[in-house]
């Protein structure tokens, strides 16, 4: 005969023994959805930068904009949209809820480019003043490159170019499209007021980008954006040495950038962008500035201020005296400066100079197509320097600058 605590402690062991595989039998299941779900995730990333460069292998079909391209399937897409001087490209691939993205600033390479002066063809020679340098290959007109003496100071610096020299045209290279203010104007726009108090703003690129309208109140001296984001005015922007601003744009007439501030903005203006003394606009930062109508337009970098990523100024003007990129003593760009009108080059430039004229301004007097002390170096560039996308039916092939 069995007796009863014999039997209760049977129905437990078997109780326990139930327990025991049903946990078993779950953590299975968890385990094997766990893989599927990591399996897809990771199939996902890859058909995300798959979908990536197959758009950057065909980023020139690709139109511009926030309507989505799709691949193959309707699983993974790409857009293209400007982003100041360079382009944003977003490519997204899509799992039942699952969305994976893969996000990047995009412009062109380096490589095979030795060229660090096109200067156009006015039928004037370049002179070259005091420690004047040029290293690369230089395209200007039948005239060439010559010494020249001003205010007691002769050549000075040993060959005149190290490169070669050949003849330029009477007009720069055209450009393909350049951002302008009203580039994204169909998007709707906030305020810092509407915003209401926050200690960081951060904006992915796959969302709508968020435009913020400046009024001359709103202070700018002590603000942390980064991501999708525009500030936007329509008078001129003064931003503080201790703002912090990383991949965002700014767009007005006029910016200043006081002395101190270092951070990688976008920036697109209409009558002049100045970096103060020791204000560092990180890579990849681009100024693009687009002259009105018999206005003046300048780009200025003041002494030891210095830009990674490159400047384009554009006019339609016919006269172009009324702009001008003037970068100091102790000043640099690390990329592009392209320039439908003036250049005053006392600092130096690590790249390429497109420039319709030189231009350079004594206390004496006014001289066209002189370089004192300035420097251009093709060759000290990175090849893996990412450039700005300036120029279509190139040679030079897309590629990503900064993951976002």
């Amino acid at each position: 005969m069995i007796k009863a605590g014999s039997l209760l402690y049977a129905v437990f062991v078997c109780f326990l023994v139930a327990v025991l595989c049903g946990a078993f039998v779950l953590i299975a299941n968890v385990q094997t959805q766990y893989v599927a779900m990591t399996g897809s995730q990771e199939h996902l990333v890859d058909r995300s930068n798959s979908a990536f460069k197959i758009a950057l292998g065909k980023f020139d079909l690709l139109s511009e904009g926030n309507n989505a391209i799709y691949f193959d399937d309707f699983n993974h897409t790409a857009i293209k949209k400007r982003w100041g001087a360079f382009y944003v490209l977003i490519s997204e691939a899509y799992f039942k809820n699952d969305t994976i993205r893969t996000a990047g600033i995009v412009g062109k390479e380096n490589k095979t480019n030795r060229q660090a002066l096109y200067l156009t063809d006015l039928g004037k020679p370049l002179n070259m003043v005091g420690n004047a340098k040029i290293i690369g290959d230089v395209k200007t007109s039948k005239y060439g490159v010559k010494r020249a003496y001003i205010n007691n100071q002769n050549f000075s610096s040993g060959k005149l170019v190290e490169g070669n020299i050949s003849i330029a045209d009477k007009r720069l290279p055209r450009l393909q499209a350049t951002p302008s203010i009203e580039s994204i104007e169909s998007i709707q726009a906030t305020t810092f007021s509407e915003l209401g108090e926050f200690e960081k703003l951060v904006r992915p690129f796959h969302k709508e980008t968020l435009i913020i309208e400046l009024s001359p109140e709103d202070d700018l001296g002590n603000i942390m954006l980064r991501g999708n984001i525009v500030l936007r005015s329509i008078s001129p922007i003064i931003i503080g040495g201790d703002a912090i601003l990383n991949d965002i744009q700014v767009q007005a007439p006029s910016v200043t950038f006081e002395t101190g501030f270092r951070g990688n903005v976008q920036v697109t203006a209409t009558q002049e962008v100045i970096l103060e003394e020791q204000v560092v606009l990180e890579y990849p930062s681009s100024i693009s500035l687009t002259a009105e109508d018999g206005e003046q337009a300048k780009v200025v970098l003041e002494k030891e201020s210095m830009l990674l990523g490159g400047i384009v100024l554009e006019t339609s003007m016919v006269n172009t005296d009324n702009t001008l990129v003037q970068i100091d003593e102790d000043a640099q760009v690390v990329g592009d400066v392209y320039a439908e009108g003036r250049v005053q080059l006392t600092g130096k430039v690590t790249g390429s100079v497109h420039a319709q004229s030189f231009y350079l301004e004594t206390k004496s007097s006014k001289y066209i197509n002189y370089i004192l002390d300035g420097e251009i170096n093709a060759t000290d560039l990175p090849e893996n320097f990412v450039r700005l996308p300036l120029f279509e039916n190139t040679t030079q092939r897309y590629a990503v600058v900064k993951s976002i």
